[in-house]
């Protein structure tokens, strides 16, 4: 019966790990262009042209439109990851107790962190969870590290 209550959480772990970036790999994957940088709800600032590409934010663009994009960002007070999808302003939580703050960043095809912007990028994504358990004094970190590049390249 012990070693169930240990292992139960594990499992739900990765259940959740699963869906938590089943979306936003899929979204990476279909869009025009990407963009990274450091954000709110209310804020979005792009890294710069000679800074490291890596922040707490994200931009998708699926069309040449930049007015239409999906955001992610990690907001630190609550630790919890969100999506504002497209036209909208009300945020959908889809990871929380996340630990970490800088959760994306671009890498070129040999995983070296990109200080420019290029449109062969690679989207690295990290995320640590700190997950409590229900059984007394137990508790569990996790982490997903996924690395995504989108189909449609020119």
């Amino acid at each position: 019966m012990r070693l169930q209550q240990i292992i139960q959480p594990k499992l739900l772990n990765a259940q959740y790990e699963r869906q938590t970036i089943g979306r936003l790999i899929e979204e990476v994957r279909c869009a025009n262009s990407l963009q990274v940088g450091t954000g709110s709800l209310s804020s979005f600032t792009a890294a710069g042209p000679t800074n490291a590409q890596a922040g707490n934010a994200l931009r998708i663009y699926t069309s040449t439109n930049t007015s239409q994009y999906i955001y992610y960002f990690h907001d630190l007070a609550t630790a919890t990851v969100q999506r504002v999808p497209f036209q909208s302003t009300s945020p959908v939580i889809i990871a929380s107790a996340v630990t970490n703050d800088t959760i994306f960043m671009m890498e070129d095809f040999a995983g070296n962190a990109l200080t420019n912007s290029q449109n062969d990028a690679v989207m690295s994504l990290l995320l640590q969870f700190y997950v409590a358990s229900a059984w007394q004094g137990v508790s569990d970190s996790a982490q997903v590290h996924t690395k995504v590049t989108r189909r449609n390249i020119l």
